[in-house]
């Protein structure tokens, strides 16, 4: 669960971890809220965009927590390619985004036109 779990981690930090813990619930309750009320009312090509636009982010997102340079810094040839080709990491990006793409098929986002494009981008 982290460091701020430990017995040495000074009381302060906890506190202050706790109340960003509750604060991120609070920013995401409020967000699955505002996208399950405002997606279904945009309009058609509001809706088409955004089905096209946020898997594209997604992956970029996703993309970007695999550093090439890091396996460069540290001398690993095709390091990275390895690590992104993983099927232990692909498994794990998938169980990662579960709930998000869930709740994504649940407010009509994900729908059956396009989740081709999301499982090409191994986010399904």
């Amino acid at each position: 669960d982290g460091a701020w779990h430990a017995a040495d981690t000074h009381p302060a930090l906890k506190e202050l971890m706790r109340i960003h813990t509750v604060e991120e619930q609070r920013h995401m309750a409020f967000a699955r809220e505002y996208l399950a009320a405002a997606f279904p009312r945009q309009r058609p090509w509001g809706r088409w965009y955004a089905r096209i636009y946020v898997p594209i982010v997604v992956y970029s997102v996703v993309q970007a927590s695999v550093d090439p340079a890091v396996y460069r810094a540290v001398g690993i040839p095709g390091g990275w390619e390895a690590a992104w080709l993983n099927p232990v990491r692909r498994a794990r990006v998938k169980r990662s985004l579960a709930r998000y793409t869930s709740f994504c098929r649940d407010i009509g986002l994900i729908v059956p036109s396009t989740e081709p494009l999301w499982r090409l981008l191994g986010l399904l």
